[in-house]
C-alpha cells in the first residue's frame, strides 16, 4: 500500500469493508443521471434575488474574477435532485430501454461498484454526501476565452468534507501507475492544494471546497475567499450588478451570462444578427431576436417544487428604444399586451399573442433578405386576387386588430364519421376594427371554398356544402363534407368542416363548425372580462388532453417509429406507450413571453399529475 502521507490536510479514511449501503434513491440510477443532467447542465436556470454579497446566504459571486463570461449558482444541489427524483415522470424515463441498457453497460456499472465502495468508505449515501458537502450551494464561474473555469462548494459539514477529499484523492492515487505521481501536494495560506499534471487543482479551506481546471484561477479564489477585502471581483461588474437586480429568492438556481465574449468570439453569430430568414420564425421570435441583438447579458433561472418545475430567461432590453418595423410585434413602446386565454373546456393547446399582422406584412422589406421579399410580394399579389383586388397588407390585414389567438381542441364525430387518422379542430380568433368589415372576408371565405371544391372535384373527392346561419347575434358560414356514393367516414377530410363566424368585432376561422360556434359563445360571455393579458404572448397546452388525441392516433404512431426507426412493432408500441404514459403525468406547460421597462422575459412552466 502507498504511503499517502504527503497528502497531509487531505486526510485518508479509515478503510472499512464493503457493504451494499444503496439505499432507496442509490438504486435509482436512472434518475440520477436524469438529475444531475437536467440541475447541473440545463439547471442554473431561473434567476434568484440577491443584495449585497456578503449579506446573501447563499453567494459564490465574490469568488470570481470581475471579467468572468459565466456565473452559475445552485443553492441546494442535494434538495433539487432529490426533488426531481420523485417526479413520477422521472420514473417514466427511468424506464426507457434506452436509458436502462446505457445504465447497464460495462463502464457503467463499474462505476456504480466504484460509487458504492466510496460510500462504504465514508458510511454515508451520495445523496446525504451531496447534501452535507455542498448544503449551502453550489458556485460556477469561469471565462469563456481563457478557457478558465472554477468550481466552488460550501459545506455543512466540514470533517465530512475533508474526509470525502482525501478518500478521493486517495481512489485516483491507487489507480495511477506505480511509477507516477499523479498530485502533488502543497500547502497555500491556511489550506492544501492537489495539484495535477495537467494544472487541474483542488483546494480546501475550511468548510469551502474549491476545484479548477488553471491552478492561479483556484489561488485567486483561494485570496478572495481568505481575505477580509476580496478586492475586484465578479459581484463589482456593472453587467452582473444588473443581472441580479433582476433576480428572485424564490428560485432555486440561477446563471448569469456576459455575452461580450460571445460576440468577439463569433460564436452563435446569428443568434445576434437580429434578423432571420424565416417570416414564421420573425413572426413568434422576433421581439426575442431584436433583444439579442445588443444585450450584454442574460440570465437563466430555475424553480423547483414538488409537483412543477419552472424555467425562466432574462435578457435587458430597453422597451421605448422598440425600432418601428418591430412595433407590430412588441408594441409601441414595448406595450403590446396578449389577449387573455378564451375559457373554453377541454382545449389540448392555446396560443395568444400580440401581434400587429398588418405592420409585419407592410414592414416586410426592412425585416427580411431580398429573396424572401420577393416571394412575400408574390404571396401579395395571389392574396390580394383573391380578396377580390384589395391590397392584402394595408386593407385586408389592416381590418384586424393588433393580437391573434389559436385554439386547438378535440372534436367529437357525427354517427358514421370515423376517421383513420383523427386530427383536432383548431380556430384562429381575431378581433376586426369594425365589425362591417364581416362582410368582406365572409365572401372571400365563400371564394375559396369554391376553389377547392374545384380542386377536390378533379381529384373525385366529396364536396363542401356550404351553410350561412344568423343567430343569436351569430352569423357564421359552414362548410360540410357529405359522404357520397364510394365513399366512407374514414377518410382523412371528414376531420373537416371549414367555417367563419362573426360575433360582435370578433371573427373566428375554424377547422370545424363546433368550435366556431362554441367559442362565438364564448366570445358572448365575456362581459366586462379584461380581454387582455399581461403577456406579450403566451402558450398553454394541456398534457392529459394532448395524450388523448394521440393516444386516438396510436396506430399511426407506431407505424410512424417502425418505418422512421427501424424497430419491430413490439418495439414501437413501447415507445408510443411511453410516450402517451408520460404526457398524461404533464398536468399543463405554459410558455409565457413578457416585456417590461427594462427587460423581456421568456418563463416556461410545467407543473406534474400525481400517479
Amino acid at each position: 500500500m502507498r504511503d499517502l502521507s504527503h497528502i497531509g490536510d487531505f486526510d485518508r479514511v479509515e478503510r472499512r469493508s464493503y457493504r451494499d449501503s444503496w439505499g432507496s434513491n442509490r438504486n435509482r440510477p436512472v434518475g440520477v443521471l436524469v438529475a444531475v443532467v437536467f440541475a447541473l447542465t440545463i439547471g442554473g436556470l431561473r434567476l434568484s434575488l440577491a443584495q449585497e454579497a456578503k449579506s446573501e446566504p447563499h453567494d459564490g459571486s465574490f469568488l470570481f474574477d470581475e471579467n468572468s463570461s459565466f456565473y452559475l449558482q445552485v443553492n441546494d444541489v442535494a434538495s433539487a435532485i432529490e426533488t426531481i427524483l420523485n417526479y413520477p415522470l422521472t420514473r417514466k424515463i427511468e424506464s426507457l430501454p434506452e436509458i436502462s441498457r446505457a445504465l447497464n453497460t460495462p463502464e457503467v456499472v463499474v462505476g456504480r461498484i466504484a460509487l458504492g465502495l466510496w460510500e462504504s468508505q465514508l458510511g454515508v449515501d451520495w445523496l446525504t454526501l451531496l447534501k452535507r458537502s455542498a448544503g449551502r450551494g453550489l458556485f460556477v464561474g469561469g471565462q469563456y476565452e481563457q478557457q478558465a473555469l472554477g468550481i466552488s462548494l460550501h459545506a455543512d459539514d466540514e470533517e465530512l468534507l475533508k474526509r470525502a477529499i482525501s478518500s478521493l484523492l486517495e481512489v485516483i492515487q491507487r489507480q495511477s501507475p506505480p511509477d507516477k505521481i499523479p498530485f502533488q501536494v502543497e500547502a497555500y495560506r491556511s489550506g492544501k492544494l492537489a495539484i495535477f499534471d495537467n494544472s487541474a487543482t483542488i483546494g480546501r479551506f475550511g468548510s469551502w471546497l474549491l476545484l479548477s481546471n488553471q491552478r492561479d484561477l483556484l489561488t485567486r479564489m483561494a485570496d478572495r475567499l481568505l481575505d477580509e477585502n476580496p478586492g475586484t471581483c465578479l459581484r463589482d461588474s456593472p453587467s452582473f450588478k444588473a443581472a441580479r437586480q433582476e433576480t428572485y429568492r424564490s428560485e432555486d438556481a440561477w446563471l448569469y451570462v456576459d455575452l461580450e465574449p460571445l460576440r468577439r468570439s463569433g460564436t452563435a453569430e446569428q443568434l445576434f444578427l437580429g434578423r432571420t430568414a424565416e417570416p414564421g420564425l420573425e413572426f413568434l421570435f422576433g421581439g426575442i431576436l431584436e433583444a439579442l441583438r445588443s444585450a450584454p447579458w442574460t440570465g437563466f433561472g430555475l424553480a423547483i417544487h414538488a409537483d412543477r418545475i419552472g424555467i425562466t430567461w432574462r435578457v435587458p432590453y430597453q422597451a421605448e428604444r422598440v425600432p418601428p418595423e418591430r412595433e407590430y410585434l412588441l408594441g409601441t413602446r414595448g406595450l403590446g399586451r396578449a389577449p387573455a386565454l378564451l375559457e373554453v373546456p377541454g382545449t389540448i393547446a392555446q396560443l395568444s399573442m400580440y401581434r400587429d399582422a398588418s405592420g409585419f406584412w407592410l414592414n416586410k422589406e426592412n425585416l427580411f433578405p431580398e429573396n424572401v421579399i420577393a416571394n412575400l410580394t408574390q404571396s401579395d399579389s395571389q392574396l390580394s386576387t383573391v380578396f377580390g383586388g384589395v391590397d392584402f397588407g394595408s386593407q385586408i390585414l389592416a381590418a384586424l386588430q393588433p393580437g391573434l389567438q389559436v385554439v386547438i381542441k378535440e372534436q367529437e364525430y357525427a354517427e358514421g364519421i370515423d376517421p383513420e387518422m383523427k386530427i383536432p379542430s383548431i380556430a384562429l380568433v381575431a378581433r376586426l376594427q369594425n365589425p362591417e368589415q364581416a362582410r368582406r372576408f365572409r365572401i372571400s371565405f365563400q371564394s375559396l371554398v369554391g376553389l377547392l371544391n374545384l380542386a377536390e372535384g378533379g381529384m373525385y373527392r366529396p364536396q363542401i356544402d356550404l351553410l350561412s346561419t344568423r343567430e343569436n347575434g351569430i352569423q357564421m358560414t359552414s362548410g360540410t363534407y357529405t359522404p357520397e356514393g364510394g365513399y366512407d367516414g374514414s377518410l382523412m377530410i371528414f376531420n373537416f368542416s371549414p367555417s367563419i363566424a362573426f360575433q360582435n368585432d370578433f371573427m373566428i376561422i375554424s377547422s370545424t363548425t363546433t368550435l366556431a360556434r362554441e367559442i362565438a359563445e364564448h366570445t358572448k360571455s365575456l362581459g366586462d372580462a379584461p380581454t387582455s393579458s399581461n403577456s406579450n404572448a403566451i402558450l398553454a397546452i394541456d398534457g392529459r388532453h394532448l395524450s388523448t388525441i394521440l393516444a386516438e392516433n396510436r396506430a399511426a404512431l407506431v407505424a410512424n417509429d417502425m418505418l422512421e426507426n427501424g424497430n419491430d412493432r413490439k418495439q414501437s408500441e413501447r415507445q408510443v406507450d411511453l410516450l402517451l404514459e408520460s404526457l398524461r403525468l404533464i398536468r399543463t406547460l405554459t410558455i409565457d413571453l413578457r416585456t417590461e421597462a427594462e427587460q423581456l422575459s421568456l418563463e416556461l412552466d410545467c407543473s406534474f399529475a400525481r400517479e
